[in-house]
């Protein structure tokens, strides 16, 4: 019987480590679950942070090419009246000596 009754201490020692191991495993097992989720709603706010950032950029550089048609026009537009200028100082010259 003393045995038989040993046999069963140990046992019963052998099933409560492997409940506690068990326990901690499970324990862990939804930390670990708990850390994934998190990191993958940080990754989705991420994208979506990413995707506005990169609209935002694709606005800039839609602005910027506008900005460079609007300069370039602008620096057409002062040529034509320096032309303009030129050509009315002409002819009040020639108006001018006209007079004389």
């Amino acid at each position: 019987m003393k045995k038989n009754a040993k046999a069963e201490d140990e046992t019963m020692l052998l099933d409560e480590e492997a409940g506690e191991l068990l326990e901690r495993l499970t324990e862990r097992v939804e930390r670990a679950v708990d850390t994934i989720q998190k990191l993958r709603k940080e990754r989705d706010d991420l994208r979506t942070r990413l995707d506005e950032v990169e609209k935002q950029i694709a606005e800039h550089g839609n602005a910027a090419e506008e900005l460079s048609g609007l300069q370039s026009e602008i620096d057409r537009f002062q040529n034509e009246r320096h032309e303009v200028r030129s050509r009315i100082s002409r002819i009040l010259d020639a108006l001018a000596a006209l007079d004389e």
